[in-house]
């Protein structure tokens, strides 16, 4: 009788600590839940604040169906702008750029300049939203995303990083607008005030308006794909952990080949995502790389104006470069996570 109620009191033991460790399990898992979606919230409140985002941004909530609708009203009027003063540097380009070369150059840059960036909010709008009725390219990845951090860990990104770099998106764009507003008050040189728009002041007004949306679209989707690379990194990182501690057991090992092959699965959905930014940006940003070095090397530096010139291309090159090692160095780092873990695995 007694052996009968120790082992009673072993089994009720065994269970109320496998019941703990679930507990302990699901909290821990709901917590690295809860870390992912502060990591991506900031970014995503900006990117909808500046019109290229009008999901929902609380990652595993809901928008209301009244705030869906007024978002996308005010993302759609932000790329319409967008597109127009792409009609506006193009077609003045083609009234007055093909006169004088530094015009013809001037007016080209920021004809990709616009361009690039009415092309990366417009397949912002299409491609990361995460509504009701359907769940986007981003919404699958982010969902796939915090399914694997519930199973196995991640080492979140540093909050500390993520809005240095939205005060540093903010700083570049106070700039680039103040350099416009100076352009176009002082030099005379803002797209609006050639033909044939003729210094009308409601199209200067719109350029500088809708110039800013353009520098928030150049530089903050790459602040989610930033992120975004952190977080798959940490996963892989965790990854390590396990295999580099612990018996080489066959269960074990096969255990792990499923975790590999879930974050594989959810870097393909990101590259799903973030593949058409690239292309976008790459495509469009070298050709300005390759521009802006062309003038840089054939100015002169004999005046007062041509040193404001030199400045400003220098200003331009230093930027589109330092944007695309940016993108360049996160996108291998996951890149070589994959390869490396896959011989492991």
């Amino acid at each position: 009788m007694t052996q009968v109620h120790s082992l009673q009191l072993e089994d009720m033991h065994s269970e109320i600590t496998l019941t703990n460790a679930n507990m302990r399990e699901s909290g821990n898992g709901h917590l690295r839940r809860r870390e992912v979606s502060c990591t991506f919230r900031p970014i995503l409140r900006l990117m909808k604040l500046t019109g290229e985002f009008y999901g929902d941004v609380t990652i595993e909530g809901n928008l209301e169906a009244s705030w869906s609708v007024f978002s996308r009203l005010y993302c759609g009027l932000v790329l319409l702008g967008q597109w127009f003063i792409v009609v506006q540097a193009v077609t003045s380009l083609f009234f007055e750029g093909l006169a004088q070369m530094s015009t013809f150059f001037f007016l080209l840059i920021f004809s990709i300049w616009y361009l690039q960036s009415a092309v990366v909010n417009t397949i912002c709008f299409f491609i990361l939203p995460k509504g009701q009725k359907r769940q986007s390219r981003l919404g699958k990845f982010i969902g796939s995303l915090l399914e694997t951090t519930c199973n196995g860990g991640v080492n979140a990104c540093n909050m500390y990083k993520v809005y240095s770099l939205l005060a540093l998106v903010c700083l570049f764009v106070v700039f680039n607008t103040v350099c416009l507003t100076l352009l176009d008050l002082y030099r005379s040189s803002s797209i609006g005030r050639f033909r044939p728009w003729n210094g009308l002041f409601t199209y200067r007004l719109i350029h500088l308006i809708f110039g800013g949306f353009d520098a928030f679209a150049w530089a903050l989707p790459f602040t989610l794909f930033y992120v975004s690379c952190k977080l798959l990194v940490g996963l892989f990182e965790n990854l390590e952990t396990k295999i580099t501690t612990g018996s080489p057991d066959l269960l074990r090992i096969e255990s792990l080949r499923k975790e590999h092959n879930k974050l594989c699965e959810t870097v393909a959905l990101a590259d799903k995502v973030f593949s058409p930014l690239m292309l976008a940006t790459v495509g469009l940003d070298v050709p300005l790389i390759c521009i802006n070095f062309y003038q840089l090397i054939k100015s002169p530096a004999s005046s007062k104006e041509d040193i404001t010139f030199v400045a400003t291309i220098l200003y331009w090159c230093i930027t589109v470069t330092a944007k695309i090692v940016f993108i360049m160095i996160s996108g291998v780092r996951v890149n070589e996570k994959v390869r490396y873990y896959s011989v492991f695995c």
